[in-house]
């Protein structure tokens, strides 16, 4: 599969967010900044921007992602290869085998995980793999080469000349 490259981005610049100051020649404005298709790949490095279509043909002094992070998924400017860079944060959920507990807990075939008595129990996070709970995951990173894409749409506010 095709890596996504600067020509499958497309911007659109939001009526009313230009901001013009006589005593600072400096762009500004915000985008809707829109990649992926669900065919192409991550591109090593980020998503590439083109800072002409953002309206600063000479630089992008700031770039600020205005969109929260979705699912795990979280987005950041990276000013040196002018891109915008995917991250996942990908947790594992352990249930340790052998604890001693008065209460009987389920794991059900369906992926239903829950326990007999009607209330319910908060398992709180944990860097032990022995004590059970919601662990880092070691391949949390960076979003790999081999990951598709979906179409998403991001809202930037850029500066610059």
């Amino acid at each position: 599969m095709a890596q996504l490259a600067a020509s499958n981005v497309t911007y659109s610049l939001v009526d009313g967010t230009r901001i013009a100051n006589a005593c600072d020649p400096r762009f500004s404005a915000v985008f809707n900044v829109s990649f992926g298709d669900g065919t192409a790949t991550y591109t090593s490095g980020g998503i590439p921007l083109t800072k002409a279509k953002l309206g600063c043909p000479a630089i992008v002094q700031e770039l600020y992602i205005m969109s929260p992070g979705v699912n795990g998924i979280t987005f950041a400017w990276n000013r040196t290869a002018e891109s915008i860079q995917v991250y996942q944060h990908v947790h594992n959920f352990i249930m340790a085998g052998g604890v001693t507990t008065t209460a009987d807990f389920l794991y059900h075939s369906s992926g239903a995980l829950g326990k007999a008595a009607a209330t319910n129990v908060t398992v709180s996070g944990s860097s032990s793999t022995t004590l059970g709970g919601v662990v880092p995951a070691l391949n949390a990173g960076e979003m790999s080469t081999a990951t598709i894409v979906p179409a998403t749409t991001l809202q930037v506010r850029v500066v610059g000349w």
